[in-house]
């Protein structure tokens, strides 16, 4: 057992919590495909017409209880300063979090379909390994309980620590479209849909664990006042055949997605054409990243718990049982210990990803400077024991960034890390960089990340201008005795474009609009440019937009009668009244008066047999009966003399849990009873006297109580009203040192319940 501690305590301390991938490189215009995987809306009117990554991968470790200086780190690993008392012990924490990350992008591609629409194909590979919520203290006193070894020693936790491992494929497609551009105001969204390929999860969990360690006359260790609950589990990954040839194969499936959008203002679009430059002054990005989950199958050798209850002295479990067997010996030896109760693990289950919501504002300052401020938020649920989490943080990077080259600083504050700064560059197809690189050299940090890549793709050119694309071009100068030779300009609606360009010649209109009036799309009479609402028909009044209908009931706001409420035509836009304010209105409500209930139709829940129990509180709907019964008759005397009869005729054949025949009268009048009153409840209780093995008579007893209960299901009685129960040698009702105490013990009860 003290062994077993230490090794969950040194697994605790090797894994360390990971930052945001690719820090510094993810927030710059040059990212190509490999922006898709933070924001899928980036890849459309990106400065690529195609973009290829060949590899990209980011390894990071972090943790929120022990710093290094990477100066430093060489001296520390020479000496013990890296132990757990120096690290995990000491630190101000009073739970500890860590966590590993590893993310490989593989061979992806992105390219531009049309004006408006671009695509990516993508592969990636990662793995997570996270540990939570581990308790210093409960760690404290083992580690100090167990150098000085002194008995008895006590160790209580009140947390649930859990560690999961995580490592999965991901295959996906994307794409991502311009939603709207209105010059100054540019919007496009973006999707991923992704196939995921599941390598294996593992998982641990100790919950709110703590006992006594004690020691016998005989120096053996044992265990008492235990209590708590131990479970784990193993899913993809098959344990016992685990060799070269099936190492890496993926045996969970499952589906996921990210959705982006990204705003960008473009206050001076006019002076910037083209898909070659950053036209915003700043953009604003919003993500909803990894949402789905892989299913595996469960490996039930190597996965369940159990809720473990040890009472106090003079109660104990002897460690040294336990000593130099097998994992499947101990897990039979549990599963019979009455001490321990079996958490059954289901035959398959989800991980869920890593999902998160990302928020990001660039600034572009110009002559290529850039402020990126970004936010990771979370999203995990902590009930979610086996599912792979990032930590909250907030990065601000300034960069400068050109087409060939950039430089990025990121600046990061994160929930569990704390303070980091780090340095990436990239230089044509070639980035490299760290999220905590300047922390970690110049002061303490507590994560340590490098990322690395190479992708290369085919950026737009600056347009050509072309002379006919001018907006106006100089008129040539003609001496006298030349105006012969001038070209004749006519301008026919006076608007200042000539009718050789101007395609309404006779309609006065500007240039913007090739000589023609500002259009009215949609015919209203008012322009478009004065339209809020350009393409649906609308009034001045409402500044060219239909006549609102503000609660969306299909009554307009000036018809409706009640126009912040949804309603009805019969009602001139208001809700139907509701008298009773039970929630149903009156024209479904069949009980306007009475507070109800819609799955009644608006009326109070019902009573069947008028005993003051409705029928969703009664177990016995349809008979009589009394609150302390739960709405059911009382059981009478005559019906438990006969159930004790019963009880005393049950026989097995010797040593065995066969059930002789000469029971089965007996059993049938206790199947009469159990037909006669549908509410009633039927527990099988198996005792047995103490000769022979405990572990032995426990399994008897159990399987005495299920013959029983096979023989009355047999019969037509439904297997939820019948509980069968065996208690072994642990309860006797007669000296078990005489034959007679020993026949009075080897027994079956039988009791009737609600």
């Amino acid at each position: 057992m003290r062994l077993t501690i230490l090794v969950l305590l040194n697994l605790f301390t090797l894994f360390l919590e990971a930052q945001v991938p690719f820090t510094g490189f993810r927030t710059g215009n040059y990212s190509g495909v490999n922006g898709v995987f933070y924001n899928p809306a980036s890849i459309v009117d990106s400065r690529y017409r195609w973009d290829i990554n060949l590899m990209s991968t980011h390894v990071a470790v972090g943790n929120n209880f022990a710093s290094f200086q990477l100066r430093k780190l060489p001296a520390l690993l020479k000496n013990d300063s890296l132990s757990i008392d120096s690290m995990f012990l000491k630190s101000k924490k009073a739970t500890l979090a860590a966590m590993v990350n590893t993310d490989i992008t593989g061979p992806s591609v992105m390219f531009h379909v049309n004006a408006r629409l671009s695509m990516a194909l993508t592969t990636r590979f990662r793995s997570f390994v996270n540990i939570s919520d581990v308790d210093k203290a409960f760690a404290q006193t083992i580690s100090n309980q167990i150098s000085n070894a002194t008995y008895p020693y006590q160790a209580q936790s009140s947390y649930n620590q859990h560690l999961s491992v995580n490592a999965w494929a991901e295959y996906g497609v994307s794409g991502a479209y311009i939603l709207m551009n209105q010059e100054k105001h540019f919007l496009k969204g973006g999707l991923s849909l992704k196939y995921l390929a599941g390598y294996g999860n593992a998982y641990l969990s100790l919950n709110r664990i703590g006992g006594t360690l004690n020691e016998n006359s005989a120096g053996d260790d044992y265990l008492t006042g235990t209590s708590g609950s131990i479970s784990g589990g193993i899913g993809g990954v098959n344990v016992d055949q685990f060799d070269q040839s099936n190492a890496f194969r993926f045996r969970g499936k499952g589906a996921g997605l990210d959705f982006g959008l990204m705003y960008e203002y473009r206050p001076d679009h006019e002076t910037l054409t083209g898909h070659d430059q950053n036209k915003y002054r700043f953009k604003v990005g919003l993500a909803l990243l990894d949402v789905g989950s892989i299913r595996y199958k469960t490996d039930t050798t190597y996965s369940g718990g159990y809720q473990v209850n040890i009472p106090a002295e003079p109660q104990r479990l002897q460690i040294n049982q336990y000593e130099n067997k097998e994992f499947t010996e101990v897990k039979s030896m549990l599963q019979s210990n009455a001490y321990f109760s079996r958490l059954t693990a289901p035959a398959s289950y989800r991980v869920h990803l890593p999902a998160t919501l990302q928020l990001q504002v660039d600034w572009n300052i110009g002559h290529g400077f850039y402020v990126d401020l970004a936010t990771q938020l979370s999203l995990h649920n902590k009930n979610r024991i086996k599912t792979p989490f990032y930590p909250n943080q907030v990065t601000l990077t300034p960069r400068f960034e050109w087409k060939s080259i950039g430089c990025y600083l990121p600046i990061s504050y994160s929930g569990l890390t704390s303070f980091n700064a780090g340095f990436s560059f990239k230089a044509g197809p070639f980035f490299i960089g760290s999220g905590s690189i300047l922390t970690a050299w110049l002061g303490q940090s507590r994560q340590a990340d490098f990322h690395i890549g190479v992708r290369f793709g085919n950026l737009y050119k600056k347009p050509r201008l072309r002379i006919n694309d001018t907006k106006s071009e100089p008129h040539e100068t003609l001496e006298p005795g030349n105006i012969k030779d001038a070209p004749l300009v006519v301008d026919t609606d006076q608007d200042g474009v000539i009718d050789e360009k101007d395609r309404c010649p006779s309609v006065p209109g500007s240039v913007k609009y090739e000589g023609c009036p500002i259009p009215d799309t949609d015919g209203d009479g008012l322009n478009d440019e004065q339209d809020q609402c350009p393409t649906i028909s609308g009034s001045t009044k409402y500044q060219g937009c239909p006549i609102p209908d503000t609660d969306g009931d299909g009554w307009d706001d000036e018809k409706d009668q009640c126009p912040n409420e949804k309603g009805i035509e019969k009602y001139n836009g208001c809700p139907a009244p509701d008298a009773d304010k039970d929630g149903v209105d009156d024209d479904h409500d069949k009980c306007p008066d009475v507070i109800g209930f819609s799955r009644y139709e608006g009326c109070p829940i019902p009573d069947r047999d008028r005993d003051g129990l409705n029928d969703e509180e009664d177990r016995c709907p349809d008979q009589p009966g009394t609150v302390l019964q739960k709405g059911c008759p009382e059981i009478s005397v005559q019906v438990q003399q006969k159930l004790q009869y019963a009880a005393k005729n049950i026989f097995f054949a010797t040593g065995s849990a066969v059930l002789l025949k000469k029971s089965y009268t007996y059993l049938d009048e206790v199947v009469k009873i159990l037909k006669t009153t549908p509410g009633l409840r039927l527990i099988i209780e198996g005792h047995t006297d103490s000769i022979g093995v405990a572990q032995q008579n426990q399994a008897l007893s159990e399987d005495r109580a299920e013959s029983v209960k096979a023989y009355i299901l047999t019969q037509g009685i439904e297997e939820g009203r019948i509980t069968a129960i065996g208690f072994g040698q642990t309860r006797p009702i007669a000296d078990n040192r005489t034959i007679t105490g020993r026949a009075k013990n080897r027994r079956v009860e039988l009791k009737l319940s609600y």
